[in-house]
């Protein structure tokens, strides 16, 4: 199986359109049944994909092409394929309601299923358009097969998702080019539910959360599937596809998302996105914690037991505009005084002269599996309090994140220190409410103290901190 996420080389695509964008295709009259309106051997010249491709194979929606000297393409493969593209459209188009790409009243996509040399890497395949609102085609690496049905299925599926967003027209400003990827990664558990390939991409976020949300590095934008993997669980599973509805042809995600979400504030969302992550209070929580163990990565910057405790994230680690991190409190250490844990947090205000705009987030996991969600906004100096209360005794675990809301850009993280202490229990922590109770203005503060709804638990001790202890496994 792969290293790599799906690596599709769409941003590569995006970027040549926007520097050239390619002409407008006329429509073309409907016909009785779609006809091959891309060659496929010209396609191959065009796209310097060496063969002949001269073997053929058309299904409802599609023209599989492939050359007769590859040995891989065998008619197991090419019956997986076909029924691959059939399953993905007839899942994308007809039962979620993802648009139908350009012109396939009227012509076939045209999938060349070949062999790509070594200077494509580990590239899974790309989907792109000759004409702005032109047919779509697909390219897909027959090198794949080896990895298994899982891998070719969702493979197609991904870039079949890709072909439906051209017909958006939407969000080609680089800074929303990760979520072309982020939203075609997401798709494929809606076609192939058991398949979980995405386990791959969640690698790639959990182990760099601190990189910017809208970040390109590597291969961080597949795994910021994991942000429709919210707004799914959120806000319902259409949730996603109506943020691609809701966009115009100068929409920036953001606008198109609160368009979407009936006005709801992004930052918020994205506020709420960094809590559930940081407690894995999230969507198929045991394909992130097998992602976590296999890959042998741990995506919290502390894990802390033994109190009074301060640290400081800095450099390569601290979090970039809207990039997170997290860190795992449990109760102290047998034999420790219990009580109340105050945690506070100090980040630096600004980045080259832009705000940084904190948000801090608790996350508590009480006996019973349940977990309270709150949150608190920094002050202007970078400051936030977070109260806990009953750590060990009512909460087995609290879970914090910590994420710049500012535009600050990926140049630069933004660094940050924080300690935790034990209240003794029965002292007074202050006002826990977070709410201004007038006079001298305080620290902002927020309190996991029973002023919240508990969310239901998506997991609980039993896979809790044991399972990121024990998880740990080697690749084969």
């Amino acid at each position: 199986m792969p290293l790599l996420a799906p690596i599709c080389l769409l941003p590569l695509h995006l970027a040549a359109n926007v520097a050239s964008p390619p002409p407008m295709a006329m429509p073309r009259a409907a016909a009785a049944a779609p006809t091959v309106c891309i060659e496929p051997g010209a396609l191959a010249r065009q796209d310097d994909l060496d063969g002949a491709y001269t073997e053929t194979f058309a299904t409802e929606h599609f023209l599989l092409a492939w050359d007769p000297a590859n040995a891989l393409v065998t008619e197991a493969a090419v019956a997986t394929y076909a029924d691959a593209l059939e399953t993905s459209w007839s899942v994308e188009i007809d039962t979620l309601g993802w648009l139908a790409p350009d012109q396939t009243d009227a012509c076939l996509i045209t999938v060349l299923l070949a062999e790509f040399d070594a200077s494509w890497g580990d590239t899974g395949g790309y989907t792109d358009v000759k004409e702005t609102h032109g047919v779509p085609y697909m390219a897909l690496n027959t090198a794949w097969l080896e990895y298994g049905d899982d891998w070719t299925q969702t493979l197609v599926a991904h870039e079949f998702n890709h072909a439906s967003q051209f017909a958006y027209d939407v969000f080609w400003e680089e800074t929303d080019w990760w979520y072309w990827e982020a939203t075609a990664e997401w798709v494929p558990d809606s076609v192939y539910d058991d398949a979980n390939t995405y386990m791959w991409s969640l690698w790639a976020y959990l182990d760099a959360p601190h990189l910017a949300l809208s970040s390109m590095t590597g291969t961080v934008q597949y795994g910021h599937m994991a942000f429709n993997q919210h707004l799914a669980t959120t806000e319902g599973e259409d949730a996603p596809r109506a943020v691609w509805e809701n966009a115009g042809p100068l929409s920036t995600m953001e606008e198109a998302t609160t368009l979407a979400l009936g006005g709801a504030d992004f930052d918020e969302i994205v506020v709420a996105y960094t809590s559930r992550v940081a407690a894995l209070d999230v969507h198929e929580p045991e394909v992130w914690l097998e992602a976590i163990g296999y890959f042998e990565i741990d995506p919290y910057v502390a894990h802390v037991d033994t109190y009074p405790a301060e640290g400081s994230i800095s450099g390569r680690e601290a979090p970039q505009s809207r990039g997170q991190n997290f860190l795992h409190l449990t109760a102290p250490a047998a034999g420790e005084p219990t009580g109340n844990v105050v945690f506070t947090f100090s980040g630096i205000p600004s980045v080259a002269d832009v705000p940084t705009e904190w948000a801090v987030t608790l996350a508590t996991t009480d006996l019973g599996g349940g977990v309270t969600h709150v949150s608190v906004r920094a002050d202007a100096s970078g400051a936030a309090e977070l109260v806990i209360e009953g750590l060990g005794d009512d909460v087995s675990d609290a879970w914090i994140g910590v994420v710049p809301l500012g535009d600050i850009g990926e140049e630069h993280g933004a660094g940050w220190s924080w300690s935790a202490l034990v209240e003794p229990d029965g002292a007074d922590t202050g006002d826990d409410t977070g709410e201004d109770t007038g006079g001298d203005k305080e620290t902002p503060k927020a309190c996991a103290c029973g002023t919240t709804s508990p969310v239901s638990g998506a997991w609980g001790l039993g896979i809790g901190v044991a399972a990121l202890a024990g998880a740990r496994r080697r690749r084969g």
